[in-house]
Protein backbone atom coordinates (compact mmCIF):
# COMPACT_ATOMS: atom_id res chain seq x y z
CA UNK A 1 0.00 0.00 0.00
CA UNK A 2 1.37 3.56 -0.44
CA UNK A 3 0.88 6.15 2.30
CA UNK A 4 1.40 9.41 2.67
CA UNK A 5 0.97 12.16 5.29
CA UNK A 6 2.63 15.43 5.80
CA UNK A 7 4.80 17.29 3.41
CA UNK A 8 4.53 14.19 1.34
CA UNK A 9 0.23 14.16 1.25
CA UNK A 10 0.96 17.92 0.34
CA UNK A 11 3.46 17.40 -2.71
CA UNK A 12 0.99 14.01 -4.06
CA UNK A 13 -2.19 16.34 -3.28
CA UNK A 14 -0.98 19.09 -5.73
CA UNK A 15 0.79 17.09 -8.02
CA UNK A 16 -2.62 14.95 -8.85
CA UNK A 17 -4.49 18.12 -9.20
CA UNK A 18 -2.14 19.82 -11.36
CA UNK A 19 -4.76 19.66 -14.28
CA UNK A 20 -7.16 22.00 -12.16
CA UNK A 21 -10.54 19.91 -11.96
CA UNK A 22 -13.05 21.62 -11.19
CA UNK A 23 -15.12 20.46 -8.48
CA UNK A 24 -18.10 18.48 -8.16
CA UNK A 25 -21.22 19.22 -6.43
CA UNK A 26 -21.04 16.74 -4.05
CA UNK A 27 -17.97 18.05 -2.54
CA UNK A 28 -19.84 20.00 -0.66
CA UNK A 29 -21.83 17.07 1.10
CA UNK A 30 -18.15 15.51 1.65
CA UNK A 31 -16.92 18.55 3.62
CA UNK A 32 -20.60 18.74 5.34
CA UNK A 33 -19.38 15.60 6.77
CA UNK A 34 -15.65 16.30 7.26
CA UNK A 35 -16.90 19.28 9.57
CA UNK A 36 -19.50 17.88 11.12
CA UNK A 37 -19.72 15.65 14.31
CA UNK A 38 -20.53 12.36 12.93
CA UNK A 39 -19.06 8.96 14.33
CA UNK A 40 -19.82 7.14 11.26
CA UNK A 41 -17.20 6.50 8.06
CA UNK A 42 -17.74 8.25 5.08
CA UNK A 43 -17.91 6.39 1.85
CA UNK A 44 -17.53 7.59 -1.47
CA UNK A 45 -19.70 5.44 -3.08
CA UNK A 46 -19.77 4.99 -6.91
CA UNK A 47 -18.21 3.63 -10.20
CA UNK A 48 -15.63 4.49 -11.93
CA UNK A 49 -14.56 7.76 -13.45
CA UNK A 50 -17.16 9.38 -11.42
CA UNK A 51 -14.68 11.44 -9.63
CA UNK A 52 -13.88 9.81 -6.28
CA UNK A 53 -10.24 9.96 -6.01
CA UNK A 54 -10.45 13.33 -7.26
CA UNK A 55 -13.09 14.63 -4.72
CA UNK A 56 -11.17 13.11 -2.06
CA UNK A 57 -7.88 15.07 -2.54
CA UNK A 58 -9.79 17.88 -3.47
CA UNK A 59 -10.81 17.43 0.55
CA UNK A 60 -7.33 17.03 1.84
CA UNK A 61 -6.39 20.45 0.11
CA UNK A 62 -9.34 21.89 0.73
CA UNK A 63 -9.08 21.31 4.38
CA UNK A 64 -4.99 22.08 4.07
CA UNK A 65 -4.06 19.99 7.14
CA UNK A 66 -1.33 17.90 6.07
CA UNK A 67 0.08 17.18 9.50
CA UNK A 68 -3.30 15.76 10.74
CA UNK A 69 -4.31 14.03 7.86
CA UNK A 70 -3.29 10.66 6.29
CA UNK A 71 -3.99 9.09 2.54
CA UNK A 72 -3.85 4.92 2.29
CA UNK A 73 -3.81 3.90 -1.26
CA UNK A 74 -4.06 -0.06 -1.09
CA UNK A 75 -3.18 -2.75 -3.64
CA UNK A 76 -4.49 -6.10 -4.46
CA UNK A 77 -1.54 -7.84 -1.90
CA UNK A 78 -3.31 -5.89 1.07
CA UNK A 79 -5.04 -6.87 3.65
CA UNK A 80 -7.16 -5.52 6.41
CA UNK A 81 -4.45 -6.84 8.86
CA UNK A 82 -2.09 -4.99 7.24
CA UNK A 83 -4.35 -1.77 7.10
CA UNK A 84 -4.99 -2.15 10.77
CA UNK A 85 -1.66 -2.40 11.78
CA UNK A 86 -0.59 0.72 9.46
CA UNK A 87 -3.34 3.17 10.93
CA UNK A 88 -1.88 1.97 14.41
CA UNK A 89 2.07 2.62 13.88
CA UNK A 90 0.72 6.19 12.01
CA UNK A 91 -1.78 6.86 14.99
CA UNK A 92 1.10 5.93 17.51
CA UNK A 93 3.32 8.67 15.85
CA UNK A 94 0.69 11.04 15.44
CA UNK A 95 -1.92 10.53 18.08
CA UNK A 96 -3.02 14.20 17.05
CA UNK A 97 -4.44 12.93 13.57
CA UNK A 98 -8.00 14.32 12.62
CA UNK A 99 -8.64 12.94 8.66
CA UNK A 100 -7.92 9.59 7.50
CA UNK A 101 -8.56 8.96 3.69
CA UNK A 102 -8.56 5.15 2.72
CA UNK A 103 -8.73 4.80 -1.53
CA UNK A 104 -9.04 1.68 -3.29
CA UNK A 105 -10.08 -0.15 -0.04
CA UNK A 106 -11.90 -2.88 -1.94
CA UNK A 107 -9.16 -4.41 -3.35
CA UNK A 108 -7.51 -5.23 0.19
CA UNK A 109 -8.67 -8.72 0.99
CA UNK A 110 -11.31 -9.20 3.75
CA UNK A 111 -12.79 -5.87 3.81
CA UNK A 112 -15.94 -7.25 3.19
CA UNK A 113 -15.87 -9.51 6.34
CA UNK A 114 -13.98 -7.57 8.54
CA UNK A 115 -13.80 -3.63 8.16
CA UNK A 116 -15.98 -2.93 10.75
CA UNK A 117 -12.67 -1.85 13.35
CA UNK A 118 -12.88 1.06 10.87
CA UNK A 119 -16.04 2.19 12.81
CA UNK A 120 -15.60 0.94 16.31
CA UNK A 121 -12.18 1.26 16.81
CA UNK A 122 -11.43 5.43 15.58
CA UNK A 123 -14.65 7.42 14.97
CA UNK A 124 -15.33 6.82 18.49
CA UNK A 125 -12.36 9.13 19.04
CA UNK A 126 -13.62 11.54 16.37
CA UNK A 127 -11.09 11.07 14.06
CA UNK A 128 -13.41 11.43 10.56
CA UNK A 129 -12.52 8.37 8.13
CA UNK A 130 -12.90 8.71 4.26
CA UNK A 131 -13.09 5.23 2.05
CA UNK A 132 -13.70 4.98 -1.28
CA UNK A 133 -13.20 1.89 -3.74
CA UNK A 134 -13.68 0.92 -7.21
CA UNK A 135 -15.70 -2.02 -6.47
CA UNK A 136 -18.72 -0.14 -4.98
CA UNK A 137 -21.10 -3.49 -4.66
CA UNK A 138 -18.29 -4.11 -1.58
CA UNK A 139 -19.30 -1.35 0.03
CA UNK A 140 -23.20 -2.34 0.23
CA UNK A 141 -22.43 -5.90 0.99
CA UNK A 142 -20.03 -4.33 3.68
CA UNK A 143 -22.94 -2.18 5.52
CA UNK A 144 -25.01 -5.37 5.47
CA UNK A 145 -23.07 -7.59 6.87
CA UNK A 146 -20.13 -5.07 9.39
CA UNK A 147 -21.15 -1.43 9.39
CA UNK A 148 -24.83 -1.53 9.39
CA UNK A 149 -25.88 1.92 10.67
CA UNK A 150 -22.32 3.58 10.66
CA UNK A 151 -21.56 4.32 7.42
CA UNK A 152 -22.59 7.67 5.73
CA UNK A 153 -22.67 6.72 1.65
CA UNK A 154 -21.87 9.42 -0.43
CA UNK A 155 -22.98 8.42 -4.49
CA UNK A 156 -21.07 9.32 -7.17
CA UNK A 157 -22.33 7.34 -9.87
CA UNK A 158 -25.18 9.95 -11.36
CA UNK A 159 -23.78 12.90 -12.79
CA UNK A 160 -26.93 15.12 -13.52
CA UNK A 161 -27.40 17.67 -16.46
CA UNK A 162 -26.74 20.40 -14.55
CA UNK A 163 -23.20 19.62 -13.23
CA UNK A 164 -22.68 17.99 -16.85
CA UNK A 165 -23.57 21.22 -17.92
CA UNK A 166 -21.55 22.98 -15.36
CA UNK A 167 -18.32 20.85 -15.63
CA UNK A 168 -17.83 20.79 -19.56
CA UNK A 169 -19.91 23.83 -20.46
CA UNK A 170 -22.22 21.62 -22.97
CA UNK A 171 -25.70 20.98 -24.28
CA UNK A 172 -28.49 18.47 -23.62
CA UNK A 173 -27.65 17.05 -26.69
CA UNK A 174 -24.33 15.92 -26.05
CA UNK A 175 -25.36 15.09 -22.48
CA UNK A 176 -27.37 12.49 -23.92
CA UNK A 177 -24.80 10.93 -26.14
CA UNK A 178 -21.86 11.22 -23.73
CA UNK A 179 -23.26 11.96 -20.00
CA UNK A 180 -22.17 9.29 -17.39
CA UNK A 181 -18.69 9.86 -16.48
CA UNK A 182 -16.37 12.46 -15.86
CA UNK A 183 -14.70 12.21 -19.11
CA UNK A 184 -15.04 14.61 -22.33
CA UNK A 185 -13.63 15.10 -25.64
CA UNK A 186 -11.10 12.34 -27.05
CA UNK A 187 -11.27 10.62 -23.97
CA UNK A 188 -14.78 10.47 -23.46
CA UNK A 189 -15.40 6.47 -23.32
CA UNK A 190 -19.03 6.69 -24.37
CA UNK A 191 -17.73 7.24 -28.23
CA UNK A 192 -17.66 4.40 -29.20
CA UNK A 193 -18.64 0.95 -28.64
CA UNK A 194 -15.48 -0.72 -27.51
CA UNK A 195 -14.77 2.22 -25.47
CA UNK A 196 -18.40 1.54 -23.61
CA UNK A 197 -18.30 -2.47 -23.72
CA UNK A 198 -14.97 -1.68 -21.59
CA UNK A 199 -16.51 0.16 -18.85
CA UNK A 200 -18.80 -1.81 -18.42
CA UNK A 201 -16.70 -4.91 -17.98
CA UNK A 202 -13.83 -2.87 -15.94
CA UNK A 203 -17.11 -0.72 -14.09
CA UNK A 204 -19.76 -2.68 -13.71
CA UNK A 205 -19.41 -6.10 -14.57
CA UNK A 206 -16.34 -7.16 -12.50
CA UNK A 207 -17.09 -4.78 -10.19
CA UNK A 208 -19.90 -7.52 -9.05
CA UNK A 209 -17.52 -10.45 -9.78
CA UNK A 210 -15.01 -9.12 -7.72
CA UNK A 211 -17.41 -8.36 -4.97
CA UNK A 212 -18.95 -11.98 -4.88
CA UNK A 213 -15.52 -13.65 -5.21
CA UNK A 214 -14.02 -11.44 -2.56
CA UNK A 215 -17.01 -11.75 -0.46
CA UNK A 216 -16.73 -14.61 2.71
CA UNK A 217 -14.32 -16.32 0.30
CA UNK A 218 -16.90 -16.96 -2.09
CA UNK A 219 -19.24 -18.38 0.27
CA UNK A 220 -22.15 -16.59 0.39
CA UNK A 221 -25.70 -16.86 -1.00
CA UNK A 222 -24.69 -15.02 -4.51
CA UNK A 223 -21.75 -17.03 -4.83
CA UNK A 224 -24.30 -20.10 -4.35
CA UNK A 225 -26.76 -18.38 -6.68
CA UNK A 226 -24.07 -18.42 -9.92
CA UNK A 227 -22.55 -21.57 -8.94
CA UNK A 228 -23.82 -23.06 -12.10
CA UNK A 229 -22.71 -19.99 -14.41
CA UNK A 230 -19.32 -19.53 -12.94
CA UNK A 231 -18.97 -23.70 -13.78
CA UNK A 232 -19.96 -23.60 -16.85
CA UNK A 233 -19.89 -19.55 -18.16
CA UNK A 234 -18.27 -16.36 -17.42
CA UNK A 235 -20.05 -14.60 -14.56
CA UNK A 236 -18.70 -11.38 -15.96
CA UNK A 237 -19.84 -11.88 -19.69
CA UNK A 238 -23.35 -12.47 -17.73
CA UNK A 239 -23.75 -9.43 -16.33
CA UNK A 240 -22.81 -7.80 -19.56
CA UNK A 241 -25.28 -9.52 -21.38
CA UNK A 242 -28.15 -8.46 -19.00
CA UNK A 243 -27.23 -5.15 -19.32
CA UNK A 244 -27.01 -5.05 -23.08
CA UNK A 245 -30.35 -7.46 -23.29
CA UNK A 246 -32.26 -4.58 -21.77
CA UNK A 247 -30.76 -1.98 -24.32
CA UNK A 248 -31.94 -4.37 -26.80
CA UNK A 249 -35.37 -4.14 -25.47
CA UNK A 250 -35.11 -0.68 -25.74
CA UNK A 251 -34.38 -0.59 -29.31
CA UNK A 252 -36.81 -2.92 -30.01
CA UNK A 253 -39.65 -0.72 -28.39
CA UNK A 254 -38.17 2.50 -30.33
CA UNK A 255 -38.97 0.49 -33.47
CA UNK A 256 -42.26 -1.47 -32.86
CA UNK A 257 -43.44 1.84 -31.43
CA UNK A 258 -42.59 5.27 -33.28
CA UNK A 259 -42.26 3.25 -36.99
CA UNK A 260 -45.42 1.63 -37.29
CA UNK A 261 -47.09 5.35 -36.51
CA UNK A 262 -45.00 7.12 -39.10
CA UNK A 263 -45.22 8.15 -42.36
CA UNK A 264 -42.32 5.82 -43.21
CA UNK A 265 -44.09 2.93 -41.58
CA UNK A 266 -42.70 0.40 -40.26
CA UNK A 267 -38.51 -0.88 -40.89
CA UNK A 268 -38.74 -4.17 -41.51
CA UNK A 269 -42.24 -3.27 -43.78
CA UNK A 270 -39.75 -1.02 -45.54
CA UNK A 271 -36.81 -3.46 -45.85
CA UNK A 272 -39.07 -6.06 -47.52
CA UNK A 273 -40.51 -3.83 -50.02
CA UNK A 274 -39.79 -3.66 -53.83
CA UNK A 275 -37.55 -0.58 -54.38
CA UNK A 276 -39.92 2.40 -55.05
CA UNK A 277 -42.68 1.74 -52.44
CA UNK A 278 -41.02 3.61 -49.61
CA UNK A 279 -44.17 5.96 -49.49
CA UNK A 280 -46.56 2.91 -49.19
CA UNK A 281 -47.61 3.52 -44.93
CA UNK A 282 -49.58 0.05 -45.14
CA UNK A 283 -47.58 -2.26 -42.42
CA UNK A 284 -47.47 -5.37 -41.24
CA UNK A 285 -49.65 -7.48 -38.58
CA UNK A 286 -48.47 -5.65 -34.85
CA UNK A 287 -47.95 -8.82 -32.85
CA UNK A 288 -45.83 -10.28 -36.44
CA UNK A 289 -43.79 -7.23 -36.62
CA UNK A 290 -42.53 -6.69 -32.96
CA UNK A 291 -42.34 -10.46 -33.03
CA UNK A 292 -39.56 -9.79 -36.54
CA UNK A 293 -37.77 -6.98 -34.02
CA UNK A 294 -37.07 -8.97 -31.37
CA UNK A 295 -35.55 -12.06 -32.86
CA UNK A 296 -33.70 -9.52 -35.10
CA UNK A 297 -32.23 -8.06 -31.62
CA UNK A 298 -31.70 -11.01 -29.70
CA UNK A 299 -34.75 -10.32 -27.32
CA UNK A 300 -37.19 -12.75 -28.10
CA UNK A 301 -36.26 -15.15 -25.80
CA UNK A 302 -36.65 -13.90 -22.34
CA UNK A 303 -33.51 -13.27 -19.93
CA UNK A 304 -35.18 -15.99 -17.77
CA UNK A 305 -35.08 -18.99 -20.50
CA UNK A 306 -31.33 -17.24 -21.79
CA UNK A 307 -29.91 -17.20 -17.92
CA UNK A 308 -32.22 -18.44 -15.20
CA UNK A 309 -34.48 -15.97 -12.85
CA UNK A 310 -32.91 -16.57 -9.88
CA UNK A 311 -29.39 -15.13 -11.70
CA UNK A 312 -30.89 -12.45 -13.68
CA UNK A 313 -32.90 -11.40 -10.37
CA UNK A 314 -30.18 -11.06 -8.50
CA UNK A 315 -28.18 -9.29 -11.22
CA UNK A 316 -30.84 -6.59 -11.48
CA UNK A 317 -31.09 -6.42 -7.85
CA UNK A 318 -27.57 -5.69 -7.53
CA UNK A 319 -27.82 -2.90 -10.76
CA UNK A 320 -30.09 -1.29 -9.02
CA UNK A 321 -28.26 -1.17 -6.03
CA UNK A 322 -25.24 0.55 -7.61
CA UNK A 323 -26.95 3.10 -9.26
CA UNK A 324 -26.69 1.59 -12.58
CA UNK A 325 -30.54 0.82 -13.48
CA UNK A 326 -33.71 2.73 -11.87
CA UNK A 327 -36.74 0.58 -11.88
CA UNK A 328 -39.50 2.82 -13.37
CA UNK A 329 -42.55 2.99 -10.99
CA UNK A 330 -45.86 1.36 -11.95
CA UNK A 331 -47.77 3.36 -14.92
CA UNK A 332 -51.06 5.00 -13.84
CA UNK A 333 -53.72 3.82 -16.38
CA UNK A 334 -53.20 0.52 -16.53
CA UNK A 335 -54.33 -2.34 -14.18
CA UNK A 336 -51.19 -4.07 -15.18
CA UNK A 337 -47.50 -3.87 -16.15
CA UNK A 338 -46.69 -6.41 -18.46
CA UNK A 339 -43.26 -5.81 -18.39
CA UNK A 340 -41.01 -3.91 -16.05
CA UNK A 341 -39.12 -0.80 -17.11
CA UNK A 342 -35.75 0.02 -16.46
CA UNK A 343 -33.97 3.49 -17.11
CA UNK A 344 -29.80 3.82 -17.24
CA UNK A 345 -29.07 6.69 -14.88
CA UNK A 346 -25.54 6.71 -17.07
CA UNK A 347 -27.20 7.97 -20.65
CA UNK A 348 -24.23 7.58 -22.54
CA UNK A 349 -24.25 4.03 -21.98
CA UNK A 350 -27.76 3.70 -23.44
CA UNK A 351 -27.23 6.01 -25.86
CA UNK A 352 -23.81 4.09 -27.22
CA UNK A 353 -25.33 0.48 -27.27
CA UNK A 354 -28.71 1.56 -28.85
CA UNK A 355 -26.68 3.79 -31.92
CA UNK A 356 -24.35 0.49 -32.44
CA UNK A 357 -27.77 -1.77 -32.82
CA UNK A 358 -29.23 1.00 -35.03
CA UNK A 359 -25.52 0.22 -37.08
CA UNK A 360 -26.25 -3.85 -37.21
CA UNK A 361 -29.72 -3.39 -38.44
CA UNK A 362 -29.33 -1.03 -40.95
CA UNK A 363 -26.21 -3.05 -43.03
CA UNK A 364 -28.11 -5.46 -44.50
CA UNK A 365 -27.60 -6.07 -48.11
CA UNK A 366 -31.62 -5.81 -48.29
CA UNK A 367 -31.35 -2.35 -46.56
CA UNK A 368 -28.58 -1.06 -49.01
CA UNK A 369 -30.79 -1.32 -52.03
CA UNK A 370 -32.74 1.64 -51.12
CA UNK A 371 -31.28 4.58 -52.57
CA UNK A 372 -28.84 6.73 -49.98
CA UNK A 373 -32.00 9.14 -49.37
CA UNK A 374 -34.14 6.63 -48.11
CA UNK A 375 -31.41 5.63 -46.00
CA UNK A 376 -30.79 9.03 -44.53
CA UNK A 377 -34.47 9.41 -43.94
CA UNK A 378 -34.65 5.95 -41.87
CA UNK A 379 -31.34 6.60 -40.13
CA UNK A 380 -32.66 10.40 -39.15
CA UNK A 381 -35.66 8.57 -37.95
CA UNK A 382 -34.05 6.07 -35.57
CA UNK A 383 -31.57 8.88 -34.21
CA UNK A 384 -34.14 10.93 -33.42
CA UNK A 385 -36.20 8.08 -31.83
CA UNK A 386 -33.80 7.25 -29.58
CA UNK A 387 -32.90 10.92 -28.70
CA UNK A 388 -36.42 11.38 -28.10
CA UNK A 389 -36.49 8.70 -25.25
CA UNK A 390 -33.31 9.39 -24.31
CA UNK A 391 -34.32 12.44 -23.02
CA UNK A 392 -37.90 11.61 -21.76
CA UNK A 393 -35.31 8.83 -19.64
CA UNK A 394 -33.18 12.29 -18.44
CA UNK A 395 -36.01 14.55 -17.61
CA UNK A 396 -37.89 11.56 -15.50
CA UNK A 397 -35.00 10.11 -13.59
CA UNK A 398 -33.47 13.73 -12.54
CA UNK A 399 -37.74 14.14 -11.50
CA UNK A 400 -37.21 11.02 -9.25
CA UNK A 401 -33.98 11.95 -7.81
CA UNK A 402 -35.37 15.27 -6.69
CA UNK A 403 -37.78 13.41 -5.51
CA UNK A 404 -37.09 10.10 -4.26
CA UNK A 405 -36.44 11.69 -0.55
CA UNK A 406 -38.96 13.92 0.60
CA UNK A 407 -41.61 12.37 2.89
CA UNK A 408 -41.36 9.28 4.46
CA UNK A 409 -41.20 5.84 2.66
CA UNK A 410 -44.94 5.08 4.01
CA UNK A 411 -46.80 8.61 4.31
CA UNK A 412 -45.26 10.18 0.93
CA UNK A 413 -45.39 13.69 -0.37
CA UNK A 414 -44.89 12.77 -4.25
CA UNK A 415 -44.94 10.43 -6.48
CA UNK A 416 -43.30 10.20 -9.89
CA UNK A 417 -44.93 7.65 -13.02
CA UNK A 418 -46.41 7.87 -16.15
CA UNK A 419 -49.83 7.43 -18.02
CA UNK A 420 -50.57 5.26 -20.32
CA UNK A 421 -53.65 3.17 -21.50
CA UNK A 422 -54.50 0.16 -23.32
CA UNK A 423 -55.20 2.35 -26.21
CA UNK A 424 -51.66 3.11 -26.57
CA UNK A 425 -52.60 6.93 -25.49
CA UNK A 426 -49.67 8.15 -23.07
CA UNK A 427 -48.34 10.96 -21.16
CA UNK A 428 -44.57 10.72 -20.65
CA UNK A 429 -44.34 11.99 -16.40
CA UNK A 430 -46.78 12.76 -13.96
CA UNK A 431 -45.95 14.42 -10.78
CA UNK A 432 -48.47 14.09 -7.85
CA UNK A 433 -48.28 15.98 -5.00
CA UNK A 434 -49.98 14.17 -2.38
CA UNK A 435 -50.12 17.30 0.05
CA UNK A 436 -51.77 19.91 -2.30
CA UNK A 437 -53.69 16.65 -4.19
CA UNK A 438 -52.18 18.22 -7.63
CA UNK A 439 -50.92 16.68 -10.20
CA UNK A 440 -48.50 18.31 -12.92
CA UNK A 441 -48.13 16.52 -15.98
CA UNK A 442 -45.45 16.54 -18.72
CA UNK A 443 -44.81 15.18 -22.11
CA UNK A 444 -41.25 15.77 -23.73
CA UNK A 445 -40.45 16.42 -26.89
CA UNK A 446 -37.05 17.09 -29.18
CA UNK A 447 -38.22 19.22 -31.50
CA UNK A 448 -37.21 23.10 -30.90
CA UNK A 449 -40.61 23.76 -32.47
CA UNK A 450 -44.01 23.78 -30.71
CA UNK A 451 -46.91 21.80 -32.50
CA UNK A 452 -50.28 21.35 -31.73
CA UNK A 453 -49.53 17.08 -31.85
CA UNK A 454 -47.02 17.65 -28.94
CA UNK A 455 -50.03 18.22 -26.62
CA UNK A 456 -53.01 16.46 -27.74
CA UNK A 457 -53.10 14.05 -25.14
CA UNK A 458 -52.29 16.70 -22.10
CA UNK A 459 -55.61 18.60 -23.39
CA UNK A 460 -57.43 15.43 -23.95
CA UNK A 461 -60.27 15.78 -21.26
CA UNK A 462 -60.52 11.98 -21.69
CA UNK A 463 -57.34 11.13 -20.96
CA UNK A 464 -56.09 13.90 -18.05
CA UNK A 465 -60.40 13.00 -16.81
CA UNK A 466 -59.18 8.91 -16.52
CA UNK A 467 -56.40 10.25 -14.65
CA UNK A 468 -57.96 12.56 -12.18
CA UNK A 469 -60.26 9.79 -12.16
CA UNK A 470 -58.09 7.30 -11.32
CA UNK A 471 -55.63 9.69 -8.28
CA UNK A 472 -58.57 11.33 -7.27
CA UNK A 473 -55.88 14.49 -7.70
CA UNK A 474 -56.72 17.48 -10.30
CA UNK A 475 -53.91 18.60 -12.78
CA UNK A 476 -52.86 22.09 -11.80
CA UNK A 477 -50.68 22.59 -14.70
CA UNK A 478 -49.36 20.81 -18.00
CA UNK A 479 -46.04 21.39 -19.41
CA UNK A 480 -44.02 20.36 -22.62
CA UNK A 481 -40.23 20.28 -21.75
CA UNK A 482 -38.59 20.87 -25.78
CA UNK A 483 -35.80 21.99 -27.20
CA UNK A 484 -36.91 25.50 -27.74
CA UNK A 485 -37.49 28.60 -26.04
CA UNK A 486 -40.07 29.43 -23.23
CA UNK A 487 -43.49 30.10 -23.42
CA UNK A 488 -47.24 29.71 -23.39
CA UNK A 489 -49.66 28.16 -25.96
CA UNK A 490 -53.25 29.18 -26.31
CA UNK A 491 -54.90 26.56 -24.68
CA UNK A 492 -52.49 26.76 -21.56
CA UNK A 493 -50.37 24.50 -21.90
CA UNK A 494 -46.84 25.36 -20.40
CA UNK A 495 -43.44 24.97 -22.93
CA UNK A 496 -40.19 24.74 -20.85
CA UNK A 497 -36.66 24.76 -22.59
CA UNK A 498 -35.37 21.32 -21.71
CA UNK A 499 -31.82 22.59 -20.21
CA UNK A 500 -33.80 25.95 -18.24
CA UNK A 501 -35.91 22.64 -16.91
CA UNK A 502 -33.01 20.26 -16.11
CA UNK A 503 -31.25 23.19 -14.20
CA UNK A 504 -33.74 23.97 -11.38
CA UNK A 505 -36.57 20.60 -11.99
CA UNK A 506 -37.59 20.45 -8.64
CA UNK A 507 -37.46 24.41 -7.99
CA UNK A 508 -40.16 24.48 -11.19
CA UNK A 509 -41.89 20.92 -10.26
CA UNK A 510 -42.67 22.18 -6.28
CA UNK A 511 -44.26 25.90 -7.85
CA UNK A 512 -46.23 24.65 -10.53
CA UNK A 513 -47.80 21.64 -8.17
CA UNK A 514 -48.36 24.45 -4.84
CA UNK A 515 -48.99 27.05 -7.20
CA UNK A 516 -51.28 26.58 -10.65
CA UNK A 517 -50.69 30.48 -11.35
CA UNK A 518 -48.08 30.49 -13.59
CA UNK A 519 -46.95 34.06 -13.07
CA UNK A 520 -45.12 32.79 -10.51
CA UNK A 521 -43.25 30.05 -12.83
CA UNK A 522 -43.01 32.59 -15.31
CA UNK A 523 -40.34 34.50 -13.07
CA UNK A 524 -38.44 31.61 -11.97
CA UNK A 525 -36.72 31.29 -15.74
Amino acid sequence: MEIYYGKELKIFTEQSLDRNFKERFLLADLHDYMTSDSRRVCCLYGLRRTGRTIMMLQEIKNLGDYENSLLISCNNNDDLHQLKQVLEEYLEDNPKCKYIFIDDITKAKGFIDSCSFLADDYTVTEIKIVLSGKDSLSFLVAEEKELFDRVHFIHTTYIPFKEYNYLFEKGILDYIRYGGTLTDGGQNIFYNNDGTDLYINNAIAENISNTIERWHGGRNYAHDVFRSLMTHYNLTSTIRKVIEYHNRIFVAEIINKDFKSHDLGSLFELMKKPKGELGDPDIIDTEEMNDRVRSFLGVKESLYDQIGESEVNLIIDYLKKMDVLYQVPKTVGLDTVKNKEYLFTQIGIRYCQAADLIDDLVASDRFMEYTQEQQDRILKKLESDINRQNLKDVIFYQIAKDFEHLGNPADKTYEVTKYRNNKGDEIDILIMDFDNKAILAIEVELSGEQADDQREDLVSEKICGDIEAKTGYKIVNKAVIYLGENGESDDGVLYINAEDFLKRSKEISQTLLSNPDIKEFKQLL
